[in-house]
């Protein structure tokens, strides 16, 4: 955030998550937590990557980084997102 990077944490399931985050001290670096519960669609279905998009309204500067390629990359390369797969050393 302070480099002026909008950070946002899309994830699926877990409708706790974003008081989660808030009491773990992320949320002083997260713009936004959405989760698939809260919007109703799962990665990878494309609306819940599409609900992020609006959100930012800068679709372009939109980078999803996300472990599985499936849900995370997959899903967002369906909308025309940037996507980088990260793996476990």
């Amino acid at each position: 955030k302070e480099n002026g990077y909008r950070n946002i944490i899309l994830s699926n399931h877990i409708p706790e998550l974003p008081e989660i985050a808030e009491s773990l001290g992320l949320m002083e670096l997260v713009e936004i937590c959405i989760t698939s519960a809260k919007v109703g669609f799962e990665k990878p279905n494309p609306q819940i990557f599409r609900y992020a998009l609006e959100l930012t309204g800068h679709p372009e500067e939109l980078w999803m980084v996300g472990d599985n390629i499936v849900a995370d990359v997959g899903g967002a390369e369906a909308v025309g997102m940037k996507a980088i797969l990260v793996r476990k050393p």
